[in-house]
C-alpha cells in the first residue's frame, strides 16, 4: 500500500477573516486512496457568544474508481471538548477533483482550540486510516489604547472586525518575519470611501487612499527586504502622516499627506508571501485626551472645519471621530469602540447634518441621543450637545429646540453662523455647495465652541 502523504499544517484563526497556508495529506485504507487538501481556515466573529468557523478543502480522487466518503471536520477546545462539526456527504469520480466548504458555529469565548479532520467510507461506516489535527489560535489581544492582532501570512490577507473611524493621534504598526516576499499593503479601510493604505513592495511604497486604484503617491525605499519588515503609520494633529519602514536592509522615513478616517484594520498579500509572527496593531492615543468630539464631515484639520482652529492654537488634548456623509448611528458603534479602550471627561455630540428632520425630530437621531445620554450616565461623562445649522437642504430646527430643552450644556453652532431658524448664513460663512462652512464660518463656529465648552483651550 501506498505510504499515506502528510505535510504540516499551521491553521491560524484570528477575530474576524484570514485565509491561510494550503496543505495536502491522504486518507488511506483498503477501499481509498485520495488527496485531501486544507485549503482555507476562517472565522468570522459574530457580536454575539458564537463564531462561524469556515473550513475550505479540496478533494482529489487519485483511485481508478468513483469514490463515495463523508469528510468529517471537528473543533475542540484545549480540554477536548466537542464544541463544533460539521458533515459532509462526497461522491467523487475517478480521477475527479472537487471543491468544499464546511461552516460550524463554536462559542467565542474558548481559547486553545484545535480541530480535526477525519473522513467515513458511508458504506461501512469505518474511520480512514489517516487523520489531521491543525492547531486554531486566538490572535486578539488589547493593548494601551488599542488591540494587536497575531497571525501568518501564506499569501493570504487579514481583516480586523472593529471600523476605526479616528481621524487623528493614531498609530498602524506591522511587523513580520520573512520567508518569501513579494509585496504586502497594510492600513484602515481596503478600498473603502475614506479609507487608506501604504502597499510595500520589493522597490517602492505606494500610498492609496480611498477607492482609488491608482496610487496617490508612489517612492523608491531603497530597502533589502529578505529577513523581516517592519512597518509604522504614525497619525498626528495635522494632515499626514510619518510613514517609517525597517528591514534588515535599512530604514526607510517619510512624511507623506493623510486624511484617512474611516474603516477596518488591514493586511493584504501582494503576489507571493509567507510572513511569520505577524503583529499588526491600532492604538490611538487620542483616546487619553479629556474631550471626545464626534462628528461628520464639519470636523477635519483643514481650514474650512471648525477643530482646524482648535489644533492650530494648540489646544489638543481632545480625540476627533468622523468622516464625511456620518449619520449619528454610525457614530455611537464608533463611539462604543472607542470607550473600550478609554473614558474622558466629556464627550462633544454634534451629529445631525445627516439626520434631517421632517416636520419633527428625526427618530433615528433622537434614539442616538438618548443612548449616548445612557452611556454617559453610567460611565459618568459629561455629554455636551450641539445645535447644528439648517443649510438648504437639511432642516435641523426640530432637533435643535430638542437640544436647547434637554437640560444638557450645550454647543450653539446654529447661531454662530446665523442659521438657527432659516437656512440664511451670516454673509461670508456658507461655502458655495451650501452645505459646508466656508473658512470664515468655520472660525465662527472655533469661537462659538470655546465660549461655551472653555474648558477646550484652558486644558
Amino acid at each position: 500500500m501506498k505510504k499515506p502523504l502528510l505535510r504540516r499544517i499551521t491553521a491560524v484563526i484570528v477575530i474576524l477573516y484570514i485565509i491561510l497556508s494550503c496543505n495536502a495529506f491522504v486518507f488511506t485504507n483498503e477501499n481509498f486512496n485520495y488527496d485531501v487538501i486544507l485549503e482555507n481556515i476562517s472565522a468570522i466573529f459574530e457580536d454575539g457568544e458564537s463564531a462561524t468557523v469556515t473550513v475550505d478543502f479540496n478533494i482529489k480522487n487519485v483511485t481508478g474508481n468513483k469514490q463515495t466518503v463523508t469528510p468529517y471536520i471537528a473543533i475542540y477546545t484545549e480540554n477536548n471538548e466537542l464544541i463544533g462539526f460539521k458533515t459532509i456527504d462526497i461522491t467523487i469520480a475517478a480521477g475527479e477533483e472537487k471543491d468544499f466548504s464546511a461552516q460550524m458555529l463554536v462559542p467565542k469565548n474558548k481559547t486553545g482550540m484545535y480541530g480535526k479532520i477525519f473522513a467515513l467510507n458511508i458504506e461501512n461506516l469505518q474511520p480512514l486510516a489517516e487523520t489531521k489535527t491543525f492547531s486554531i489560535r486566538y490572535g486578539r489581544e488589547q493593548i494601551e489604547n488599542g488591540t494587536e492582532y497575531r497571525f501568518d501570512i501564506k499569501n493570504s490577507d487579514f481583516n480586523a472586525y472593529e471600523n476605526l473611524q479616528n481621524m487623528c493621534a493614531y498609530q498602524i504598526a506591522f511587523c513580520g518575519d520573512i520567508k518569501e516576499f513579494n509585496g504586502i499593503q497594510i492600513g484602515k479601510g481596503y478600498n473603502q470611501y475614506q479609507g487608506g493604505s501604504v502597499a510595500i513592495d520589493k522597490s517602492d511604497v505606494k500610498v492609496f487612499f480611498g477607492t482609488a486604484q491608482a496610487p496617490a503617491y508612489t517612492y523608491e525605499h531603497g530597502l533589502t527586504i529578505s529577513e523581516y519588515l517592519s512597518a509604522e503609520i504614525r497619525v498626528d494633529y495635522s494632515a499626514q502622516m510619518i510613514l517609517e519602514i525597517k528591514t534588515d536592509g535599512g530604514k526607510f522615513k517619510k512624511a507623506i499627506p493623510w486624511d484617512v478616517r474611516y474603516g477596518t484594520l488591514f493586511v493584504k498579500s501582494i503576489g507571493e508571501n509567507t510572513l511569520t509572527n505577524c503583529s499588526l496593531s491600532y492604538s490611538c492615543y487620542g483616546l487619553e485626551k479629556d474631550t471626545y468630539i464626534y462628528g461628520n464631515s464639519y470636523l477635519g484639520l483643514y481650514k474650512d472645519k471648525w477643530t482646524k482652529y482648535l489644533i492650530e492654537n494648540n489646544h489638543k488634548n481632545i480625540m476627533l471621530n468622523g468622516y464625511s456623509g456620518r449619520a449619528s448611528a454610525e457614530a455611537l458603534k464608533s463611539l462604543k469602540v472607542d470607550l473600550q479602550y478609554g473614558t474622558p471627561k466629556r464627550i462633544i455630540w454634534a451629529m445631525g447634518m445627516n439626520d434631517g428632520d421632517k416636520g419633527a425630530v428625526n427618530a433615528r437621531w433622537k434614539a442616538s441621543v438618548e443612548e449616548v445620554m445612557a452611556i454617559c450616565k453610567e460611565r459618568q461623562i459629561e455629554l455636551i450637545l450641539c445645535t447644528i445649522p439648517n443649510i438648504p437642504s437639511v432642516d435641523n430646527t426640530f432637533k435643535n429646540a430638542y437640544v436647547e430643552e434637554s437640560g444638557y450644556r450645550f454647543v450653539d453652532f446654529a447661531s454662530s453662523v446665523g442659521a438657527h431658524n432659516g437656512t440664511t448664513w451670516h454673509e461670508g460663512t456658507l461655502s458655495a455647495d451650501n452645505v459646508h462652512p466656508a473658512e470664515q464660518g468655520a472660525m465662527q463656529m472655533y469661537a462659538q465652541a470655546i465660549a461655551d465648552v472653555p474648558e477646550l483651550a484652558a486644558e
